[in-house]
């Protein structure tokens, strides 16, 4: 994915002048954007520069088994400084999907792994992950609560209603990030 993001901003001659002192980086806690998530152990990291001419683009960046949103602030600052939307989402990465389903029968195991991260509810048995604390749900409550304490920096674009558009956003992940990031994808 970080190929695909360098070859849209140079390779393809999109490369921006922008102020990079300009570049607002945000750290939200979850339980702010929704009451209803309860897993919480560090905070989602928004980028945005509003001195780039905007790509109307959001690049979601999903971080490895542990991580943390700050321990990545080069690369989505890269990626905001040339004109895109970028959130680096925490959401529950506890359990790796090779622990999980190492030793597994089941032909589905990672993908219901995957599943349950992303949409939430009952897929995998190694892992509990409600629908409050997925990853839909936490980048659609996060995209809303940045739309309405942010207006001006267009973060509405990237839903309708309690719909994501998936057509205007780049998903890439970190280690284990890039497992929910190619479901996301395929799906």
């Amino acid at each position: 994915m970080f190929f695909a993001i360098f070859s849209l901003i140079y390779l393809n001659g999109f490369n921006q002048s922008c102020i990079e002192s300009s570049l607002v980086i945000q750290q939200i806690r979850a339980k702010d954007t929704d009451s209803n998530i309860d897993w919480e152990i560090n905070k989602h990291y928004t980028y945005y520069n509003p001195t780039c001419v905007q790509r109307n683009i959001l690049v979601v960046h999903l971080v490895g088994s542990y991580d943390n949103p700050s321990n990545n602030l080069m690369f989505p600052s890269y990626v905001a400084n040339n004109g895109f939307h970028v959130v680096s989402l925490k959401y529950p990465d506890s359990t790796a999907a090779q622990t999980a389903c190492n030793n597994s029968t089941d032909i589905d195991c990672y993908e219901k792994f995957r599943r349950e991260i992303i949409e939430g509810g009952d897929f995998h048995p190694d892992i509990t992950v409600d629908v409050p604390n997925a990853i839909n749900n936490r980048l659609i409550k996060l995209l809303m609560y940045l739309d309405t304490n942010n207006p001006n920096e267009n973060w509405g674009n990237y839903y309708s209603g309690s719909t994501i558009n998936w057509n205007k956003i780049i998903v890439l992940g970190h280690s284990q990030g890039v497992g929910p990031a190619a479901y996301i994808a395929k799906k």
